[in-house]
């Protein structure tokens, strides 16, 4: 307990802020993770991936554009065709995003994936409202 009035008087003013009429408010410390405490991001899981076609471009390689719903998809990844009688499994030979060419397909993009069939009747499977999904894990 403080017994002098003088010692209290003193411990308000250095508790209290300065008032400094034309000084800018001082931004609060932002607080950041070093290098070696940061937990890396874990990798998105390719059994996850689905991919439904808007659009169809036929040929040799059939070009489907669609957007990722799930997952990440690579080129030399295995697809198949949900619903598809008897099953239908594709392979992704190139990749675009935008335009442009790319090496993985991200969640929530529109893409164009270049596919490698197995017989050139399983292009019937790949139809718009379908949908690609992942068929194992890496």
């Amino acid at each position: 307990m403080l017994r002098s009035s003088g010692a209290l008087v003193a411990l308000v003013l250095a508790c209290r802020p300065a008032a400094t009429p034309t000084s800018e408010p001082t931004p609060s410390p932002v607080p950041t993770a070093s290098p070696a405490t940061a937990a890396p991001a874990p990798a998105p899981s390719p059994a996850g991936f689905r991919l439904v076609i808007d659009e169809l471009l036929p040929g040799d390689a059939p070009m489907v554009m669609g957007h990722v719903v799930e997952g990440y998809a690579e080129i030399g990844d295995t697809l198949e065709v949900v619903g598809a009688d008897p099953p239908v499994r594709v392979q992704v030979r190139a990749l675009e995003n935008f335009r442009r060419p790319g090496e993985a397909a991200a969640q929530r993009s529109d893409v164009g994936l270049l596919l490698e069939l197995a017989a050139p009747s399983d292009a019937t499977a790949l139809a718009p409202g379908r949908t690609l999904r992942a068929i194992a894990p890496r």
